[in-house]
């Protein structure tokens, strides 16, 4: 069984996989303007409101930078907390 989330917040983690593709070839994993690379996880944890949550590590060396929200709305405006990521939000926007 799986974690649900609304189809706006769904429908903005499918474009981050999307841009994610396009950059490194991984569903998960980007470069940074800065070249470095991040990738994220989604946490398995499901919010009454259809959010969307995780973390966010560096690639090398690998540590966590930090975290991720999708609000509910899914709009790149509603994404938070999310490090090295002004190139994803504005590409999956």
């Amino acid at each position: 069984m799986g974690w649900s989330c609304t189809e706006a917040a769904g429908k903005t983690l499918d474009a981050w996989e999307k841009v994610c593709r396009a950059s490194t070839g991984s569903s998960n994993t980007w470069t940074a303007p800065d070249r470095r690379q991040y990738f994220y996880e989604v946490s398995a944890i499901e919010y009454n409101d259809g959010a969307i949550t995780g973390t966010v590590h560096s690639v090398s060396p690998c540590r966590l930078t930090g975290q991720f929200r999708i609000e509910p709305n899914g709009a790149s405006a509603g994404i938070s907390r999310m490090p090295g990521s002004r190139v994803i939000v504005k590409e999956a926007a």
